[in-house]
Formats: structure tokens, C-alpha cells, sequence
């Protein structure tokens, strides 16, 4: 608090002014929540203009979202603009986004991980095949081939599945099911992506190509049907219910395939 005084002539007038310090009164986030790997603006604001340039701290509370560590506000100014960095995240992340000066104010982020939409894409089926259910996806370093991390997914009616991508931008997608070969496809960039799985038929015996082996249990499973004596599901190729010349059309027309 000061006195000011005044002196006009014989006269003088008195006066208190009390001055306040400025400080942060709040963050705004041009986004509540982003998928891992966007760029966010924010916003700090001051409870007056600045008399001079005034420096504001900056912190985050987790590694998922990174800002500089302090924003300076220019003098007549009342806020100044910021930039909030997020990374790729295997799992949800709420960020504590926190301005100091004279007080403090925070702002909370949501990183999410990306999301990868995809579908099995099973060739030679039977219209009346049910192709929903469990598949084991493996997700792979896209360079060596090792594995990241291996994922459960159900499939709807359509082949079509949903699933939380690794914390990288690049990597590998891979699924072996029942008499399909291999299929590896290559997933990039950093929002969401489509994938879809072609899987090529007619590995009766599960070794991840289709040959003369393949051909021969096929043969001694001919002519047979679910339920029946002798009757093999993997060579069952259409999943008809019965082991015919359809499948060994499948497994003609794909013979000498290798899987990825």
C-alpha cells in the first residue's frame, strides 16, 4: 500500500493506492483430449495487463505431454500462447499441465493411445461361415520382426475389430488363423489407421505354407463331414462342414504359397 500526495498551490491532497502483484489466473486448452502424438495450443491468462514482460513457469505432471519450461507474457499484454507436445501412449494418460506466477493454475489433458481399426479379411469362406470370434493379433518391431506385444481380439460378423496400437509410430501387424497362412501388414504415421488382413487359404497342416503335405491330409480327410469319422476341420478349407472338391480347388489355386 503507498500514499500519494498531491500539491497544487497552497492545497496538497493525499491519497492510498494499493497495487497487487499480477498472477496466473487460468490455462485453456484448445483440446481436452488427444490421441498420443498431437500438438495442442494453450493459453495462460494474467489477472491484469503486464507493466513489463512477465514470465510465467510451465510444468507438466507426466512424460506424455511435454511444454517449455516458462511463457512469457509482453508488456500491455494479458496472456501469451504455448505449445503442448504429447507422445504416443500404450494406455490413457490424464496430464497436469501447471502455470506459476504468484499462484498457480493447471489444466488437465487427456492422451489417449492410438487406435488401430482393422479386419481379417478371410478368403474362399462358405457364405454362411460364422468368421466372428477371438484372434490373436502379434504386433512387431517394424525393422527386426520382435514382438512388442501380443493382443486378443473379437471379430463381429464382418471381420472388422478395434484395438489400442503400441506407443510407436511404426510397427508390424501380424495373425495366423486356423488353415490361412500368415499375414503381416506394416501400420505408420501417428493418428488412427485402417488395416485390413488378406488371409490366403489352404494350410491344412498349420505349418505356414501350402504343399504337398497340405494336399495329402486333405486326401485323407475327403469325402468326410463334421462329425464324422475322419473328418479334419483344418482341411475343411470353406468351413462348409464337409471335406470336397471346393476345398481342393482352394488348395490348388494357392499351392506353393509361403505365409509371412
Amino acid at each position: 500500500e503507498y500514499t500519494v500526495t498531491a500539491s497544487y498551490g497552497f492545497g496538497e491532497q493525499t491519497a492510498k493506492v494499493q497495487l497487487r502483484a499480477l498472477r496466473v489466473v487460468r490455462i485453456e486448452l484448445d483440446a481436452n483430449s488427444v490421441i498420443g502424438g498431437a500438438r495442442v495450443m494453450g493459453r495462460v491468462f494474467l489477472s491484469g495487463d503486464a507493466l513489463d514482460d512477465q514470465t510465467v513457469l510451465l510444468d507438466s505432471s507426466e512424460p506424455a505431454a511435454s511444454v517449455p519450461s516458462q511463457v512469457v507474457i509482453g508488456r500491455g499484454k494479458r496472456s501469451a500462447t504455448f505449445e503442448v507436445q504429447t507422445s504416443l501412449v500404450a494406455d490413457p494418460v490424464d496430464v497436469t499441465i501447471e502455470a506459476e506466477l504468484a499462484d498457480k493454475v493447471q489444466a488437465v489433458l487427456a492422451v489417449g493411445p492410438r487406435m488401430l481399426r482393422g479386419a481379417v479379411a478371410y478368403s474362399d469362406l462358405d457364405p454362411f461361415a460364422d468368421i466372428s470370434g477371438p484372434v490373436l493379433l502379434r504386433f512387431l518391431q517394424p525393422v527386426t520382426g520382435d514382438l512388442i506385444r501380443e493382443e486378443t481380439v473379437m471379430l463381429d460378423p464382418f471381420g472388422r475389430f478395434t484395438v489400442s496400437a503400441p506407443a510407436q509410430a511404426e510397427f508390424g501387424v501380424s495373425t495366423k488363423v486356423r488353415h490361412w497362412l500368415r499375414r503381416t501388414v506394416h501400420v505408420g504415421g501417428a493418428a488412427n489407421s485402417d488395416v485390413v488382413l488378406d488371409m490366403v487359404n489352404g494350410d491344412v497342416n498349420g505349418d505356414n505354407s501350402v504343399n504337398v503335405a497340405d494336399f495329402l491330409a486333405l486326401r485323407a480327410a475327403f469325402g468326410t463331414t463334421r462329425g464324422s469319422a475322419g473328418y479334419n476341420a483344418m482341411a475343411d478349407l470353406n468351413e462348409d462342414g464337409r471335406v470336397g472338391i471346393p476345398d481342393f480347388l482352394i488348395l490348388r489355386a494357392n499351392f506353393g504359397a509361403q505365409g509371412d
